[in-house]
């Protein structure tokens, strides 16, 4: 069944208007979610340079914690099956926590290297942290900073592969003191977005809390990002839902929902996802 799915998410090989030097180099950098059920909602099964990824969920769905998993997939070493990248998170709700996502990082080197050296395991989790940048944005003028800090390479590190904004459209409250110059911070905030995936070519997780209605708790309200431009750079749509302790992601449009669910001791060990048999 998956790999039926894998299939119909396939593009063709070579697009119009590629050249065979294009599809080598997004091969290349293309990665894996480290979350085999969301590889199969994506094209052809992996992230690709300019991807957008938009991430729709009712408060505590699990929009963070998949968003954690895609983080430490990115920071993780290539040796560990990661992609040795430089991830930033820019945390809009001050919720982001690093002992958890060090958690994650552990539970994940655990399942590769059982009765490795301590040692070995904090240098794998100080390397990936140093991967790692993170800006705290409750504004959404501290959210345009912290946009315009990367794409300016303001801390003069390697590229950012990775950018998780979590969750867009939080700082609603913080924002009343200057809500007559909000809208044009939040455009702003959205065009620069869209600039970082067409320009640096970016990977781009968002996640956006919702509501379900009391009548249908399938359907999403307030779905859209609040930007025309930023709607039309999305690439990927999806939500999530849990229910019983088991996660799910869909997309948005009705379509097939793939079950995930965390080891057995995952809850102290930071939810690291594996696929419900």
């Amino acid at each position: 069944a998956m790999s039926a799915v894998m299939a119909m998410t396939r593009r063709p090989p070579l697009s119009h208007d590629e050249t065979l030097y294009d599809v080598l180099v997004r091969n290349a950098t293309s990665h894996s979610s480290g979350i085999t059920a969301l590889d199969c909602l994506l094209t052809d099964g992996v992230l690709r340079p300019g991807d957008v990824v938009s991430m729709l969920g009712s408060p505590a769905s699990g929009k963070s914690l998949v968003a954690l998993n895609v983080t430490a997939q990115f920071l993780l070493p290539k040796a560990l099956g990661g992609c040795e990248a430089r991830v930033c998170w820019i945390d809009c709700d001050g919720k982001f926590d690093i002992l958890r996502l060090v958690e994650v990082l552990c539970a994940r080197w655990n399942r590769r290297n059982h009765g490795g050296r301590p040692a070995d395991l904090e240098a794998c989790v100080a390397g990936c942290l140093g991967r790692l940048l993170c800006y705290q944005a409750l504004t959404s003028a501290a959210w345009l900073r912290a946009l315009m800090s990367v794409h300016a390479g303001a801390d003069g590190g390697a590229p950012i592969r990775l950018l998780v904004v979590d969750p867009v459209g939080s700082m609603g409250p913080a924002d009343s003191a200057y809500q007559d110059s909000t809208m044009t911070l939040v455009h702003s905030a959205f065009s620069l977005m869209s600039r970082l995936k067409l320009v640096h070519k970016v990977i781009i997780f968002a996640t956006k809390n919702a509501w379900y209605t009391d009548d249908d708790s399938s359907s999403p309200q307030e779905y859209s990002m609040g930007d025309a431009s930023w709607e039309a750079a999305v690439t990927h749509r999806l939500r999530t839902s849990c229910s019983d302790g088991v996660l799910s992601i869909q997309k948005a449009t009705r379509g097939r929902s793939y079950a995930l669910q965390a080891y057995p001791t995952a809850i102290a060990k930071g939810g690291v996802l594996v696929e419900v048999e």
